[in-house]
């Protein structure tokens, strides 16, 4: 596999991917854990994974959206070793207790894949314990659920071939927003709302907010690569692109959608990357774009201005390389292929991060920019 540095801009709209879904090894007698497993990248990740013949643990705070997804899967894979997993990456005592409830039923694991993660959250926002929710979210709890897990990590990997055992950290592009200075610890807590840390979150804004969370996510990463190096873990953290990840948190539903098309009329704007994912992107984002009304007069004025300025360029699709592509469902639709292993290009990187033999040797690189042509 050649590897090449990718742009900031070509990480946006990525080039045609050269590992795809179906290069994904066998899997069968490997374990997995995914956060926030039950959408988004997390769950294409774990759909495949399952159909190559892992046994997949879906870590989610929401049961009721996990368990339909489970057994969606189930059914979709014919394939039965997935399980839920309670957990809040905001409450330390549910990471603790998530943890201990894995290790009661498995002595190994192969793939840690730190999934889970919140965009956007009130400065006031807190975790259980009082730290920035964002922070403590995509940074702490991972940080905690990792350090939790460590032994069985490492016990696995010394009974396997180097290169085994990943532990895989999604990231962002966004950890560009950070400040100057990286991390802004004055914003971080603990502390309680309302407080001098929450005043210090606003006054940083919430793009940084969530730019040094991901910031310390690679942080964290590269140094669990250093430090365990030595005992068989490979450390990876990885940005899977411009990609619809359903994360935005506390984001209304109409700043969700916003969203999703500020990065389509990017995507097209640049005009310069793999066509056909782009278009299975855009058709996503135009199928979220229809899902309901906006209440909001002002905010039903701001999406019929983008209605008119994105819409014929979804609507060009036909003009796109490959014109008869499927229509792919949205994550949270039915699956419907009959090909397992087709997914959207957002879990791509994240497959190849945790499951490719040459990713093994990789540990300790951040992104994109750091792994072969596969966002």
């Amino acid at each position: 596999m050649v590897q090449r540095r990718i742009g900031i801009f070509s990480q946006l709209v990525p080039p045609k991917a050269a590992w795809t879904a179906e290069n994904v090894p066998d899997q069968t007698g490997k374990v997995a854990i995914i956060t926030c497993g039950h959408e988004g990248v997390g769950k294409e990740t774990a759909r495949v994974l399952l159909s190559k013949g892992a046994r997949v643990y879906i870590a989610s705070s929401d049961p009721e959206r996990a368990h339909a997804m489970i057994d969606e899967l189930k059914g979709y894979t014919e394939k039965d070793p997935i399980f839920f997993l309670m957990l809040d990456l905001a409450n330390l005592t549910s990471i603790k207790t998530a943890a201990e409830e894995f290790l009661r039923n498995e002595t190994e694991l192969h793939m840690l894949y730190n999934n889970g993660g919140i965009m956007v959250a009130p400065s006031e926002k807190i975790t259980e314990q009082g730290y920035d929710l964002v922070f403590g979210t995509n940074v702490l709890g991972h940080f905690y659920l990792t350090k939790l897990l460590l032994p069985v990590l490492t016990a696995t990997a010394k009974k396997l071939p180097a290169g085994t055992v990943r532990v895989v950290n999604a990231t962002s592009v966004a950890h560009y927003l950070a400040a100057k200075e990286g991390i802004r610890f004055s914003t971080l807590g603990p502390g309680s709302e309302g407080d001098a840390f929450g005043v210090a979150r606003r006054r940083l804004g919430m793009a940084r907010v969530y730019g040094q969370s991901k910031l310390g996510n690679i942080l964290f990463s590269n140094e669990l690569a250093k430090r365990y190096k030595n005992d068989g873990i490979v450390s990876i953290s990885h940005f899977p692109g411009a990609v619809n990840a359903d994360l935005q948190g506390y984001a209304g539903s109409f700043m969700q959608r916003l969203w999703r098309l500020t990065g389509t009329i990017i995507c097209f704007i640049l005009a310069g990357g793999d066509w056909e994912g782009l278009a299975e992107e855009a058709l996503d984002d135009k199928r979220h774009l229809n899902a309901g009304a906006i209440r909001d007069e002002a905010g039903r004025n701001v999406e019929r201005r983008a209605r008119q300025r994105v819409e014929p360029l979804l609507d060009a699709q036909p003009r796109l390389p490959n014109p008869g592509q499927p229509d792919l469902p949205h994550p949270d639709e039915p699956l419907e292929s009959t090909e397992p292993t087709k997914v959207y290009h957002r879990a791509i990187t994240s497959l190849y991060a945790g499951t490719a033999l040459e990713a093994g040797k990789l540990s300790g690189k951040v992104g994109v920019s750091s792994l072969p042509n596969c966002s």
